[in-house]
């Protein structure tokens, strides 16, 4: 007895079934790359675009309003609200008990926003403070001066008596949705 020869495919249907799979496998396939890498990128962005913003307006509050960490430079190019409110020697025992204010590498910023009140701009940064097992959140509050000048106003725990409670209001309401990448 003879072993039947195999009977081979005929062309046709089949070859091309195959090779419209293979087709649209490699769409699909392309398709999820690329929506992949493209939401990557949006996200990465996103999150870039975040810390940037926050790194400048800390960066702006402290070379200005927190005069690059000198205490008494800092009261003296204060707003002239929180100078009538606050001696300097009140200021600088508050600075005491919160020495990282004076510190560029030991703010964090969380939240960076200007606003504008009755006619007047503010600027509100919400810097985090990090001091070892615990950390420590708290707003610093500048005016903007009619000479374009950021001035310090305030700084929550504490110093913040010259700060209009709208302006603190504002600061603290829209934590969880600014809080998105930290």
């Amino acid at each position: 007895m003879s072993t039947p020869e195999p009977v081979p495919p005929a062309p046709g249907r089949g070859a091309a079934v195959w090779k419209w799979t293979k087709r649209v496998a490699g769409c699909l396939v392309l398709a999820v790359l690329l929506s992949c890498g493209c939401g990557t990128c949006g996200v990465g962005g996103l999150y870039w675009r975040h810390h940037s913003t926050l790194r400048a307006g800390t960066d702006e509050v402290f070379r200005t309003g927190l005069a690059n960490g000198d205490g008494e430079a800092m009261y003296r190019n204060a707003d002239e609200a929180f100078r009538l409110r606050y001696t300097l020697e009140q200021f600088l025992a508050f600075l005491k008990l919160y020495p990282e204010l004076l510190q560029r590498d030991q703010l964090n910023g969380r939240m960076v926003q200007r606003t504008t009140l009755d006619g007047l701009i503010y600027l509100v940064v919400r810097v985090a403070i990090d001091r070892g097992w615990a950390g420590l959140e708290m707003a610093i509050y500048c005016r903007t001066g009619d000479d374009g000048v950021v001035r310090l106003l305030g700084i929550s725990n504490g110093c913040d008596g010259a700060v209009p409670a709208s302006l603190k209001r504002l600061a603290f309401r829209q934590k969880s949705r600014r809080d998105l990448f930290d």
